[in-house]
Formats: C-alpha cells, sequence, structure tokens
C-alpha cells in the first residue's frame, strides 16, 4: 500500500463520518451497520457486489486501525463519501506509522486483511496527518477490473 493523500471528496459528493469507542466489543460490527444503511439510503442496493466490497473495506481498515493504530481520543474515525459511482472509505487513528503489507502462511488466522484491500479496491493508500494517519480505499462501479492488475503487479513486486 503506497503512503499517498486519498481522493478529493468532490463538490456535491454525499457523505457520513462516525467515531468508534476502542472499548466498545461491537464496534466494527456497528459502522459495519450504519455504512450498510448508508449506502441503501444513497441508493446502493444491500445485494449489489459494491456495497458488499465496501463493507469489507469498513471491516478490514477499522478492525486494523484498533488493532494496530493508535486511538484519538480512545476513537477510531470512519468518513465515507459517494460521488459518482464512487465510495471513498477512509479510517483514521493516531498513530502515524504506515500499514504493512504482509504474507500470511497457510494456517495464519490473521495478516491477510490489507491484501484483501488492495485486491478489491479500485484505488487505496494512506497518508499521514496532523493527528497521525489515514488509510482510504475507493470502489468504483467495476472493482475488480482494475484491482485484479494491481494484485498482480504486487505479486510481481514481491517475486523481484
Amino acid at each position: 500500500m503506497i503512503e499517498q493523500p486519498p481522493p478529493v471528496q468532490p463538490l456535491g459528493a454525499t457523505w457520513a463520518r462516525w467515531s468508534v469507542d476502542v472499548q466498545q466489543e461491537d464496534g466494527v460490527t456497528r459502522l459495519r451497520g450504519y455504512v450498510r444503511r448508508k449506502l441503501t439510503e444513497w441508493e446502493y442496493p444491500e445485494d449489489a457486489e459494491q456495497a458488499f466490497v465496501v463493507c469489507l473495506l469498513v471491516t478490514e481498515l477499522v478492525g486494523n486501525a484498533l488493532r494496530h493504530g493508535k486511538p484519538i481520543l480512545d476513537m477510531v474515525d470512519l468518513l465515507i463519501w459517494s460521488s459518482g459511482g464512487t465510495v471513498a472509505v477512509i479510517v483514521s487513528d493516531a498513530s502515524p506509522v504506515g500499514p504493512t503489507l504482509t504474507e500470511a502462511g497457510d494456517t495464519d488466522e490473521s495478516g491477510r486483511g490489507l491484501a484483501l484491500t488492495v485486491a478489491s479496491s479500485t484505488a487505496c493508500g494512506w497518508c499521514r496527518n496532523r493527528s497521525g494517519k489515514s488509510i482510504w480505499a475507493t470502489v468504483g462501479p467495476e472493482p475488480l477490473t482494475q484491482a485484479e492488475h494491481r494484485l498482480g503487479d504486487l505479486t510481481a513486486a514481491r517475486a523481484s
């Protein structure tokens, strides 16, 4: 995952923002529910692949921020916006340390989240900010076409 700022929220984009308390055991589940309802409100069909991928990204990015990040006043922030068929997911925490893409072994129970993020998003990255960092991903109308290409690039980069 490369260090680059998230895409600028377009003028007129619809958006929503939530925070999750790091002590809240069901925080990721609640956020995923809020996002699913917001996507339905924005007229993304609940059974559509794009809505599924956005919820997957929320789960992975918020879960990673809670596990590996540093909360901002015991909170992790989530911002989503939608414009022109693209949805952006931006998660912020207080740690300035960027994510590390790891290669999980066959028997490992974790370590696949960032690879899933890269594979299922149309674009993703992270950047430092005044309060720590933000990790972001976008999902367009056809995320797998570009994602398959990028995952191939990622695999080739690992091999070299």
